[in-house]
């Protein structure tokens, strides 16, 4: 799933490391929607990207994780978080502070600068931000590539 081992998302997911997975529901299993892919995508992709699996890798104890699940996770549940929150008309990124605390975000426009304050928290030094729209087409492409159509 997004690149992701079944079995290890589900290890995640039970340590409470990737929190807003959709519950499991005894017959079905989970029932992700767009915002818990996109979500999803995006915790799959920093891990591939920044974690200890990278793929620059070349030997499996040579890389050390540039950020752990656990943030990864947090970075994602906001994402989908956003995804299904009243943004604003036009934002199509989200911007959160890297204050410590890394939990509240604010909706922005790719043509405006970095956002460093999200409500009360903030930072003056650095934020990471997140193009909801990318993501969205990425997903959508990683969706149509499963099912065969074309993106």
């Amino acid at each position: 799933m997004m690149g992701l081992d079944r079995q290890r998302l589900n290890e995640d997911i039970a340590a409470g490391i990737y929190q807003c997975a959709p519950e499991a529901q005894k017959s079905t299993g989970r029932f992700w929607d767009k915002p818990d892919l996109c979500g999803l995508f995006l915790y799959a992709f920093l891990l591939r990207v920044y974690g200890a699996q990278g793929e620059t890798a070349t030997k499996p104890r040579e890389r050390k994780p540039a950020i752990s699940k656990k943030v990864a996770g947090m970075y994602a549940c906001k994402v989908a978080e956003a995804l299904r929150s009243d943004r604003p008309e036009g934002s199509d990124r989200i911007d959160l502070p890297l204050s410590g605390f890394n939990d509240d975000w604010i909706a922005n426009k790719y043509d405006q600068p970095p956002a460093f304050f999200a409500g009360e928290v903030g930072s003056e030094i650095a934020t990471i931000c997140f193009s909801l729209t990318g993501i969205q087409a990425a997903t959508d492409a990683k969706l149509a590539d499963w099912s065969g159509e074309s993106a």
